[in-house]
């Protein structure tokens, strides 16, 4: 068998129990090699979290976003880790996949924005929708 995937968890903290759940589903495919699964709650003390988890988002070869309205308050969340997870969808490197964790606002219930015009998050949302 070759190298695990990679797989990065982004998430916010207030999230951290539905986390824990998912990881729990993809704990047999971990225990059997095929993946490896990376979170912040795996840092060591001591250890610089922010360069860690630049780092580790920029290994990973799938990064789940967590999506929930924490997430999307979590300035970090948003601006850093789904900002640089799309970038890296964009060129190739890494494979990002959404997920909804609890229902939001301004989502429809197919799925898209609800708004009327055009914005970052309304492209965000759509781009990981048709990905």
């Amino acid at each position: 068998m070759g190298e695990s995937i990679e797989i990065f968890f982004s998430y916010a903290r207030e999230d951290e129990l539905l986390r824990d759940e998912l990881a729990k589903q993809l704990r047999n495919l971990e225990r059997l090699g095929f993946i490896t699964v990376w979170h912040d709650r795996n840092i060591s003390a001591g250890t610089e979290w922010a360069s860690e988890i630049d780092a580790r988002l920029n290994t990973a070869q799938i990064i789940l976003l967590l999506i929930s309205p924490d997430f999307m308050n979590s300035d970090y969340c948003y601006s850093s880790e789904m900002e640089r997870a799309l970038e890296r969808q964009a060129t190739g490197e890494a494979r990002v996949i959404p997920i909804l964790l609890r229902p939001m606002a301004a989502l429809s219930p197919t799925g898209t924005i609800g708004m009327k015009h055009s914005s970052i998050l309304q492209q965000r949302f759509e781009a990981l929708l048709r990905n």
